[in-house]
């Protein structure tokens, strides 16, 4: 969704139809997320449409149903037909697909959309914590101590890495001479 919404900012045709791809890809995410989360029984490369169809039977209440067939139409278009959508459109698509997953966070995992974070994808429990401080210490302004607790987290993470790549031969610049 956030990287849907960085092409819809633009007012181009090709990244209307990027930012309508990326919208229903995270629709279509939510459903998977949903059906593995829940357990509901999918058939082995189900569509799309057919995923949303057994999500309901399923007694999942899904927002905004009719909205998401529509922005699917307009994927299907773009992709596989080359249509160009109307620039002009991309802002309604994106308050579906918004609607839509606000709704369906609370509704089905109890969680706010705005909490949501990429830092909690992070495995390593002390600079998931640091990120996480860090996008606190941004939204209040403190931008300065944001940008110590981010160096502070590359600086773990770099360290970590260093136990899985090798360290290379300082010299090897010159190894062909």
């Amino acid at each position: 969704f956030c990287e849907a919404s960085f092409y819809a900012d633009r007012s181009d045709t090709i990244s209307s139809g990027i930012s309508i791809s990326l919208l229903q890809d995270s629709v279509e995410m939510y459903v998977w997320t949903l059906v593995k989360e829940k357990g509901i029984p999918v058939k082995d490369g189900a569509s799309f449409t057919s995923n949303l169809e057994t999500v309901q039977k399923a007694d999942f209440s899904l927002p905004q149903v009719a909205k998401l067939l529509e922005l699917n139409k307009a994927r299907v278009g773009f992709k596989h037909y080359g249509n160009l959508p109307d620039s002009n459109e991309i802002g309604k698509y994106q308050a579906y697909v918004e609607d839509f997953l606000r709704t369906s966070f609370q509704n089905h995992f109890d969680q706010n959309f705005d909490n949501l974070s990429l830092a909690d994808l992070v495995s390593n429990s002390e600079i998931r914590e640091r990120l996480k401080t860090t996008e606190s210490l941004t939204l209040a302004g403190n931008y300065q101590e944001a940008m110590k607790e981010a160096a502070i987290s590359k600086a773990i993470l770099f360290a970590q890495l260093d136990q899985f790549i090798p360290k290379v031969y300082s010299n090897i610049k010159r190894m062909d001479s």
